[in-house]
């Protein structure tokens, strides 16, 4: 089996899912074995949207930005509408939070509506000049040195007739080499060419571990700051952009939606991928002319309810935590959701409810998924994930069983769910196709297949391993475990997908040079893709922290990177 530091622990991981058909941008490419990858299954997770991003998507490093030392008080669009300063940049080293990994030096330009007084800290202004007739600051900002770099702004006017602080409106910091109104990073761009599809996660999104509902007024607005309302730094990039980054570089996008989110909240996502935007709500219909276009109809969106719903750790235990605790209490209502369906003549563990609660929250997303888009566009262009650690644990399996026999309407045990291997939790197998099952579900709806509902199942494929040595031994020893896997998924009926996977965080202590390393990826992917796997999510572009394809955009070349170089490899690139 796979052994795995997932991200501040260490679990024993069985993954490695069945192969539909791979692809990056170039077309075809066989990478081994007779195995040819096709045009859209390898992408890649973008981790952080803030001031020590490494990643560094956008041209504009206003919006990621925070108020120091105080919160930026804000407008119903996200623009600041008192004086304020704003930390662009933090940190003394390159890497991680506090790390200064979006450090950049250089001239940025910038501008904005309004007129203020300006000073700066780790930097210089100058060539500030305010254009009356168009009540417009231009100005220049130079960072000379990796670090903290910051702006205060004064006596801001919004309007020539203001009299007291109103704020600016319209404001841009462009990074060096850019132009006003460019989306993203060039930079950035060009390290997204090996990858058709990005993910983001909790870091760029609203209310991911949020165990409020979410407000939608209160969320990250497009022009304004990625901050919520009150200037907390957890209003995540507005979907808007995530969808103009998408339709930029024509490539598919992965989202986590809030687990606490009311259906009303859910319904305005959807609307904003399908029908666009004005920048604060969703059209309802199609319009000749968005502002905010939505989702290019040749892209894809994959969705799933929440990031890693079964890790009990770090950020991610606030959701699974407060998921478990109302699967139990939903349990002790009388079950009304039909979880001991799932398990005739077995009381489900807390585990297993959580995750079932889980499938239950994802096919309830998919549902109101395609009473926007409609069925023609689901599975195809729109498309659930249910998410889990692995494939044939038993939260896994729990979640999958409770989509195909309580929405299902037919029972549905793997075959490989016996006593003897997962003494008191399973069932001996029986394994009924849809033709055996009820004609309606447990909630009086036409009992749909497992593929009605979601896409596919999602897992974590890492190999890991302190030095390329440890990986390679490691990597070998998972390979008896692909057959079990490809077993479940093909029984399931759903595509295996991975949301995040490559080599972990241990390797010579984050030696992203280390002899092999390359190797160790390119087999890791070989592998999956000859044995089944669908699209893979590769964990992460970049990062100072072990788990990065390179350590960052700015400070090192991140297309001299051996990981890098491996990924553009399968992707048929040079």
């Amino acid at each position: 089996m796979l052994r795995s530091t997932v991200k501040n622990f260490s679990v024993y991981l069985v993954f490695l899912f069945p192969l539909v058909g791979f692809g990056c941008h170039s077309g075809d490419n066989p990478i081994g074995s007779g195995v040819t990858i096709g045009s859209d299954l390898l992408g890649v997770n973008v981790s952080y949207f803030n001031t020590w991003s490494e990643s560094q998507p956008l041209a504009n490093v206003f919006p990621a930005s925070r108020g120091y030392p105080h919160l930026v008080p804000l407008d119903s669009a996200n623009e600041p509408n008192a004086d304020f300063r704003l930390l662009i940049y933090e940190g003394n080293n390159p890497g991680g939070p506090g790390g200064g990994g979006g450090s950049q030096t250089g001239e940025h330009n910038g501008r904005f509506v309004g007129q203020a007084t300006m000073t700066a800290d780790g930097g210089a202004l100058s060539n500030i000049r305010y254009d009356p007739p168009a009540n417009t600051t231009t100005f220049t900002f130079t960072t000379t040195a990796v670090g903290n770099s910051s702006i205060n702004f004064t006596n801001t006017r919004r309007l020539p007739s203001d009299t007291t602080a109103t704020g600016l409106q319209n404001i841009e910091i462009t990074r060096p080499g850019h132009n006003f109104g460019d989306l993203l990073n060039s930079a950035f761009v060009q390290s997204m060419e090996a990858f058709s599809a990005f993910r983001v996660g909790p870091s760029w999104e609203s209310g991911t571990y949020q165990t409020t509902a979410p407000v939608w007024a209160d969320r990250g607005k497009p022009g304004g700051m990625y901050s919520n309302r009150d200037g907390t730094s957890t209003g995540g990039a507005p979907w808007e952009i995530l969808v103009a980054m998408a339709n930029e570089m024509q490539i598919d996008l992965w989202i986590c939606l809030p687990p606490n989110a009311d259906d009303a909240y859910l319904t305005n996502i959807f609307r904003t991928f399908f029908y666009g935007s004005d920048g604060i709500n969703p059209y309802t219909d199609v319009q000749a002319n968005p502002i905010w276009a939505p989702l290019d109809p040749k892209r894809k969106l994959y969705f799933e309810v929440g990031n890693e719903v079964w890790n009990y750790s770090g950020p991610y235990g606030a959701i699974t935590e407060q998921m478990t605790a109302l699967a139990e209490t939903e349990m002790a209502a009388g079950d009304p959701y039909n979880y001991g369906y799932a398990y005739p003549g077995y009381e489900p563990d807390q585990i297993q409810l959580m995750r079932m609660r889980l499938a239950r929250l994802t096919a309830h997303a998919s549902q109101l998924s395609r009473d926007v888009v409609g069925d023609e566009n689901m599975m195809t262009r729109y498309r659930p994930v249910l998410a889990g650690q692995s494939a044939w644990s038993y939260p896994g399996l729990s979640s999958l069983s409770y989509l195909k026999t309580v929405l299902g309407g037919h029972d549905w045990y793997p075959n490989d769910w016996s006593e003897g291997r997962f003494p008191g939790r399973f069932h001996p197998a029986v394994l009924k196709g849809p033709e055996d099952g009820l004609s309606v579900n447990t909630f009086g709806n036409i009992a749909q297949p497992l593929s009605y509902w979601i896409y596919g199942y999602a897992i974590a494929p890492y190999v890991d391993g302190a030095t390329v040595a440890e990986l390679n031994v490691n990597l070998v020893s998972d390979r008896a475990e692909i057959s079990s896997a490809i077993e479940i998924s093909n029984q399931a009926g759903v595509k295996p997908l991975a949301y995040e996977g490559g080599i972990g965080n241990h390797v010579a202590v984050h030696d992203y040079e280390a002899s092999g390393l390359d190797t160790v990826l390119e087999e890791l992917l070989y592998h999956w893709y000859a044995n089944g796997g669908g699209l893979f999510m590769n964990y992460t572009l970049a990062g100072n922290n072990g788990w990065g394809a390179f350590p960052d955009m700015t400070r090192q070349d991140p297309m001299n990177n051996l990981k890098l170089r491996a990924l553009r490899k399968v992707a048929g690139l040079p």
